[in-house]
């Protein structure tokens, strides 16, 4: 069967939603993709709500909880990562870089720095994680079965079952 994306985005949604915390099987490109869409219209539609409603943008509390939907981006990307037949560990780059920047986001908020992205040295770490993690997300999976599953792309219901 061969693959087909439009065919195939209601199977990634529910592989994202019932795979929220499922670290085995592979995950395709545009599963991550489809995810990382979901989470930016989420986002987004709560910075919006916020606005409106407290009239004005989130607090800093606010700030914090913007960082939650990405914890959910580390099972996928570990799944992504066994579609290259990699080891999932690789996948501490997100909660990592999350950590760096929710550090840089601590200092601002005490005062310590003029805008998050100028704590030095953390921010090269920082763009060197992204880097890595760009990287590994837009690899191309290997084709056919390897250790972690089948190959998403030629069944991409292998996975829900």
């Amino acid at each position: 069967m061969a693959y087909n994306p439009t065919r195939d985005s209601l199977a990634h949604l529910r592989r994202i939603v019932t795979g929220l915390i499922d670290f085995k099987g592979r995950s395709s490109r545009s599963e991550v993709w489809v995810f990382l869409l979901v989470v930016m219209a989420i986002n987004a539609v709560a910075l919006i709500l916020t606005a409106v409603v407290a009239d004005g943008f989130p607090d800093k509390y606010g700030r914090y909880l913007g960082f939650v939907p990405w914890l959910f981006l580390i099972p996928l990307f570990a799944r992504r990562l066994h579609d290259q037949d990699r080891s999932g560990w690789f996948a501490l780059i997100v909660p990592v870089s999350l950590g760096l920047q929710l550090y840089g986001q601590i200092l601002y908020d005490a005062r310590q720095l003029p805008i998050p992205e100028l704590g030095y040295p953390f921010n090269v770490a920082e763009i060197m994680l992204v880097l890595a993690f760009w990287a590994f997300l837009l690899w191309p999976g290997t084709e056919g079965a390897n250790r972690f599953g089948p190959d998403p792309h030629l069944d991409p219901q292998a996975d829900l079952h």
